[in-house]
């Protein structure tokens, strides 16, 4: 995406898998995404489990784009079947 986030999709059979990550800073990091297809998120690195003071993203599906805010960098992975 840019020198700071970058998005990785990965398809095999009726499974999509969307990593979106922010490796500095803050803010969005949008990647286009399937209309037919509703990610859903699986593992955010905001979730209680892994940081003692979580920022959760900010998440927007449209029809067309998956963009995440991020407040820090971190990462989350989604998937849609």
């Amino acid at each position: 995406v840019d020198r700071d986030a970058l998005v990785v999709v990965r398809e095999e059979h009726d499974e999509q898998f969307w990593i979106v990550a922010r490796l500095r800073g803050n803010g969005p990091v949008s990647s286009p995404a399937r209309a037919d297809r509703r990610p859903q998120l699986v593992l955010s690195t905001e979730d209680a489990r892994f940081v003692l003071d979580p920022l959760p993203p900010a998440i927007d599906v449209q029809p067309d784009r998956l963009t995440v805010q991020f407040q820090r960098p971190g990462a989350v992975i989604f998937r849609a079947a």
